[in-house]
């Protein structure tokens, strides 16, 4: 099984190794091109094997341990049909299970970074995962009371547009794009395997429940980032934060910045991580009541995750977010159609790397019983994210396109198709725009449209600037995956008109 796992993730990673390997030849053999510094570029290498290695160590620990704790405490939570017990212990998964998330690390690292220090770290985790939590809450509340999620979605989407206008009018447009860029920051490798099974467990405990109540959820959960990250957001509204820039980079040679950023990563992977477990040894012993084997099993599984985080984050923050910066400064420098062709086959050939998106194919395989194929649904993200990039790349060139102008009104026309969509596909384009920014997007994507913003942008370049493209990355999915889903109901109709 790992020696499978090994082989998925290899073939996953690879369209991202094979694009900084062309793009870097084409930066050294055009004479305009200024190609990545070489020890960057090895390093990289390095990395994507680091990355390989440790995605693999961690998808095998999911499986036996925080997918396998989602699933059965989702069961065992509506078995015990006391709704404070259920509310409180969903409410403390959905905080937990954020703060381990390594994509939300990887982002408010980033947002420290750029902010000077003015925005902290462990205060944006903190605030995104409350969020989480309170939006955990209110998904066992819809699975239990028989909730539609269209409602939800326009409720929660209006509070969003309340808050993020405000914070847009208060910030001038600098922490704007922060607020839309957290919505992705939960939505990883260890978080959406996570919220996936502890819905299919809840939907397992009710014999009536339909194929739309295993989706939404984590929809409904990426939405709860944006609302809690809004309100530390507007607390720090009246700051100025300084011009950006990418810093030196001071890291010297190929394998040593992999030894001496160890120590940093190691502490980090264990922050996230142990209380989660403790978590669910507290779940364990009043809840779940797992006999010895079945509670080790789940103890080597996190040791595993904590393995493969700690080997994730380390490679993501020596081999790849620095490379993605370069190449994207780079190559801003040739154009900018040459970079905006280049951000829309970056955004297209990532996603199918991100761990999570290949989780949510398979539940939807599964859920509607083969007759949604995997293929159909990752080339409507592949297009959905292309397109996405392509924006963003055009937003950093034009001053005048600003990110409320772009994101509003596709939010809007996302919640607006909802009521032409199927029902099954209203949960599942959420959930498809929400695991679309994984680990690749939190490093790749981002690292690559920070670099162009920074080259466009100049001394100019504001907070605002660097941030955006995941808000961008999580909403155009969602349209395509609802465009795919009016398809797909068209088909259905046809056949069985044929078929009558």
């Amino acid at each position: 099984m790992l020696l499978n796992k090994l082989k998925d993730v290899a073939l996953s990673v690879a369209p991202v190794i094979a694009i900084v390997l062309v793009l870097q030849l084409i930066l050294v053999i055009v004479p305009s091109g200024t190609p990545v510094e070489w020890d960057s570029f090895f390093r990289f290498l390095l990395g994507s094997a680091v990355l390989i290695t440790g995605l693999t160590i961690l998808l095998f620990g999911l499986e036996l341990s925080i997918n396998k704790v989602g699933e059965e405490s989702g069961l065992a939570l509506i078995k015990t049909r006391n709704l404070g017990i259920i509310l409180t212990v969903a409410g403390l998964l959905g905080f937990f299970v954020a703060v381990a998330e390594p994509d939300l690390l990887i982002l408010a690292m980033q947002i420290n970074e750029f902010s000077q220090g003015l925005l902290n770290t462990y205060l944006i985790i903190i605030s995104i995962a409350f969020g989480v939590g309170l939006m955990m809450i209110l998904s066992f509340l819809r699975i239990i009371f028989k909730w539609k999620i269209r409602p939800i979605m326009f409720s929660l989407y209006g509070i969003i547009f309340l808050l993020t206008i405000i914070l847009e009018i208060r910030s001038g447009g600098t922490l704007f794009p922060i607020a839309f860029d957290s919505s992705a920051s939960v939505t990883g490798a260890v978080a959406v395997p996570f919220i996936l099974a502890l819905g299919i467990g809840v939907s397992r405990a009710d014999k009536n429940a339909k194929e739309e109540d295993s989706f939404g959820m984590v929809g409904i959960t990426s939405a709860g980032t944006i609302i809690g990250v809004s309100v530390y957001l507007l607390a720090k509204s009246h700051l100025k934060f300084p011009k950006v820039t990418i810093a030196n980079n001071n890291l010297n040679g190929v394998f040593k910045p992999f030894i001496t950023e160890l120590p940093t990563y190691l502490w980090q992977a264990a922050l996230a991580l142990v209380p989660f477990i403790v978590l669910y040894l507290i779940i364990n012993a009043t809840i779940l009541k797992e006999n010895k084997r079945d509670t080790i099993s789940k103890l080597m599984g996190f040791l595993y995750v904590f393995i493969g985080l700690l080997l994730f984050l380390l490679s993501a923050n020596v081999g790849y977010i620095g490379v993605a910066r370069e190449l994207g400064h780079n190559m801003a420098q040739l154009g900018i159609i040459p970079v905006a062709i280049t951000g829309f086959f970056i955004g297209a050939l990532v996603i199918l790397a991100e761990s999570s998106v290949h989780v949510l194919t398979d539940q939807i395989y599964n859920v509607t019983s083969g007759s949604l194929k995997k293929i159909p649904v990752l080339i409507a993200l592949s297009i959905g994210v292309g397109v996405s990039i392509l924006i963003m790349v055009f937003r950093t060139y034009f001053d005048w396109l600003t990110l409320p102008m772009l994101i509003l009104p596709l939010y809007a026309a996302a919640l607006i198709m909802s009521f032409f969509t199927p029902n099954l596909f209203v949960g599942l384009s959420f959930d498809s725009g929400a695991t679309s920014s994984g680990p690749m997007a939190a490093t790749f994507i981002l690292g690559f449209v920070q670099g162009v913003a920074v080259f466009f942008g100049g001394t100019t370049a504001t907070l605002g600037d660097v941030f955006g493209a995941m808000a961008s990355v999580t909403v155009v999915p969602i349209i395509a995956i609802q465009i795919l889903g009016i398809i797909y109901n068209l088909k259905l109709k046809k056949g069985a008109k044929q078929n009558a």
